[in-house]
């Protein structure tokens, strides 16, 4: 669980243990080991210590609330960021600084915030976080069922990945546009990486990504990559995937089948 526990794990815990819940809950928010909100992929943390403060730490905080959409101790709907902050870093050199699991940014203005949100975004070492960017797409269409496939067609030497859901689609114009970087209905940020990333990564592979979606009927997604091309991405940890997804959405009905077919598609 990573440390995550809702009031409703707690409330297991409780009747597990025999213990009653005023006494769980004291030590789960007495423990920083220990949090109520889910966490992100990536976690942010700025420091709002005096010398960070003084130095613009407020304005900082500001902005990233602004660009990812939520306040301290949320996190986002992808699940690949969360926000926090804290007393002191012990860095005050650098003030104002954040780090960014275990990378640190410091002496930052708020006109750097959003480049060092767009390099996480870009960071796709794997095509479990690939994955994880076209569900969020999924849930900005508002949709409630989101299926994940991922099959190996040994002899065809090909790996499929088929992200499909139930939200409102998209209509025939935007259709024909949605691989444009600049084609995005988000708010929070003018350019849409998602799936031109995941199409530039099929592409690298010797592969394609196809996208089928209907208003109101919902989205498919298929990205089909070379197994054996030496520039294919690794999968990547799908389990830590979808945990983090389950974690930040748990209202969501999630279904992954993973498959290894011998048969050539």
């Amino acid at each position: 669980m990573y440390g995550y526990l809702p009031i409703e794990v707690q409330k297991k815990i409780s009747e597990g243990l025999g213990v009653s819940l005023s006494e769980i809950y004291g030590v789960v928010t007495f423990y920083t080991q220990f949090y109520l909100n889910p966490k992100g992929k990536y976690k942010i943390n700025i420091c709002m210590g005096t010398a960070c403060y003084v130095k613009g730490a407020g304005q900082i905080l500001d902005k990233f609330k602004e660009l990812l959409g939520i306040d301290v101790d949320e996190c986002t709907e992808d699940g690949m960021f969360s926000l926090e902050a804290c007393r002191c870093i012990g860095a005050c050199g650098l003030a104002p600084v954040i780090t960014i699991n275990d990378d640190v940014y410091g002496r930052l203005v708020p006109e750097d915030v959003e480049g060092i949100i767009k390099k996480y975004k870009r960071i796709m070492r794997d095509l479990s976080l690939h994955i994880m960017d076209i569900v969020q797409n999924s849930l900005s269409a508002k949709a409630d069922k989101i299926d994940i496939t991922i099959c190996a067609h040994t002899d065809a030497d090909l790996l499929e990945i088929k992200i499909k859901d139930n939200g409102v689609g998209m209509d025939e114009e935007f259709l024909k546009d949605v691989k444009n970087p600049f084609k995005t209905t988000r708010t929070t940020r003018k350019v849409g990486l998602g799936i031109s990333l995941f199409e530039a990564s099929a592409k690298n592979a010797d592969g394609e990504l196809i996208i089928d979606s209907k208003k109101n009927v919902g989205t498919e997604v298929k990205a089909y990559f070379r197994i054996s091309h030496i520039d294919r991405l690794p999968l990547g940890n799908v389990a830590e995937t979808l945990t983090t997804l389950i974690m930040a959405q748990p209202h969501i009905e999630y279904n992954l089948i993973i498959d290894n077919k011998k048969k050539a598609v």
